[in-house]
């Protein structure tokens, strides 16, 4: 085959894929590389109260007092974006649901039970993880 042939067959195979994603977008697939890690929500879009959110486990002996968890705490410094220790991302909240949609901890979701106050979905419900808001 010459060079010639074989570039007109990459560029066709190219043509032939973006014509099946712009079909299944078309369709209302979502096609994004992590489409599938994302949780389907309800609700109109908004945004967290910027600040620190200190993440914590309920302490044994009195569970009204948290025990920090390291490395589970972060920032929300704008309308979309979040920083932690282990980077910085972006966060997308629809109704009560905020999840974590780029950055080191992509995937990660929490539930909004009051203003400066998540907690973790663990299988789908609030788990034990809350996080507070302690400062702007």
């Amino acid at each position: 085959m010459t060079e010639r042939l074989r570039s007109r067959a990459r560029r066709l195979g190219a043509l032939c894929a973006a014509t099946v994603l712009l079909a299944s977008a078309a369709h209302g697939q979502d096609i994004s590389p992590r489409a599938e890690r994302l949780p389907q929500h309800r609700g109109g879009i908004g945004v967290m109260q910027q600040g620190l959110y200190v993440c914590e486990l309920p302490d044994p002996r009195a569970p009204s007092r948290g025990v920090v968890q390291q490395g589970t705490s972060f920032r929300i410094t704008s309308a979309s974006r979040y920083i932690s220790d282990q980077g910085t991302g972006t966060y997308l909240r629809r109704g009560n649901t905020v999840v974590l949609s780029s950055g080191p901890r992509a995937g990660e979701s929490y539930r909004i039970i009051s203003d400066g106050f998540v907690r973790k979905v663990e299988d789908g419900a609030p788990g034990r993880l809350r996080c507070v808001r302690r400062a702007r």
